[in-house]
C-alpha cells in the first residue's frame, strides 16, 4: 500500500510499470506523472508535462491513453493524434525519445501486441493502426471502422500473445466490434446505453 496526494485537474486513468512495481504513472489534462515510491509508503512525484514539469518548461497536452513497449519506455496517445515515447536516461530522468503523427484528431487507445507492434485508435478518424516499434514507428498497416459504429474507445486482441486474430474494439457509439487489421469490422454487441470504455 502506498499514499500520495495527486493533482488538481482530473486524472484519466493509471498503471503500474509492468518492470517496476514501485513506479506508477498518471496521466489525464495537463497530467503525466511518475509516482516512485520509497520504503515509507509514500510516493515521489516527478511531472513530465504540465505546469510543475522538471524541465521548468510547460507542456500543455491532454493524454488519452498510455502503454509500455517491452523495453519499458512508456507510449501515450495525446488529444492532437500524437503519439510520444518516453525513455529514462541514466540519471533516472524522464524525457520525450520520440514523437508522431498518428490520426487526425485524438488518440483513444493504443494496444502493444508481441514482436513490437503497437496498436492505435483514432477519436474521430476511426481508423486502428498496426506501427512498427523496432523500425521507427513506421506504418505497418490500417483499417476503418465502419462509419455507424463511431470510432474506436477501446481496442483488445483475442490472443494478446499473437500479432493474429480477431480484434474486439469498443465504440463511442455503444457497439463492440470484431474484426481484424486485414479484414471488415462487423458489430458483435448493441444495446450498452453509453459509450464503451473498456474491453478485455
Amino acid at each position: 500500500l502506498g499514499r500520495v496526494a495527486t493533482h488538481q485537474e482530473g486524472a484519466y486513468g493509471c498503471s503500474f510499470h509492468p518492470l517496476d512495481n514501485n513506479l506508477l504513472i498518471t496521466y489525464g489534462k495537463n497530467i503525466l506523472t511518475f509516482w516512485s515510491r520509497r520504503k515509507d509508503g509514500f510516493f515521489e512525484r516527478t511531472d513530465v508535462i504540465g505546469n510543475s514539469a522538471m524541465n521548468g518548461a510547460a507542456i500543455d497536452k491532454t493524454i488519452n491513453t498510455i502503454n509500455f513497449l517491452e523495453s519499458g519506455d512508456l507510449v501515450t496517445g495525446d488529444e492532437e493524434g500524437m503519439i510520444s515515447i518516453f525513455t529514462v536516461s541514466s540519471e533516472g530522468e524522464y524525457f520525450m525519445s520520440h514523437e508522431f503523427d498518428a490520426h487526425s484528431k485524438g488518440v483513444n487507445c493504443l494496444y502493444m501486441l508481441t514482436r513490437g507492434t503497437l496498436l492505435s485508435g483514432g477519436e474521430k478518424d476511426r481508423r486502428i493502426v498496426a506501427w512498427d516499434a523496432s523500425r521507427d514507428f513506421g506504418k505497418i498497416l490500417e483499417t476503418k471502422l465502419p462509419e455507424g459504429a463511431g470510432s474506436c474507445r477501446t481496442l483488445t486482441p483475442q490472443y494478446p500473445g499473437r500479432n493474429d486474430g480477431n480484434i474486439y474494439v469498443g465504440t463511442v457509439k455503444n457497439i463492440v466490434l470484431e474484426g481484424g487489421l486485414q479484414r471488415k469490422f462487423t458489430p458483435l454487441v448493441w444495446g450498452h446505453s453509453r459509450q464503451v470504455d473498456a474491453v478485455t
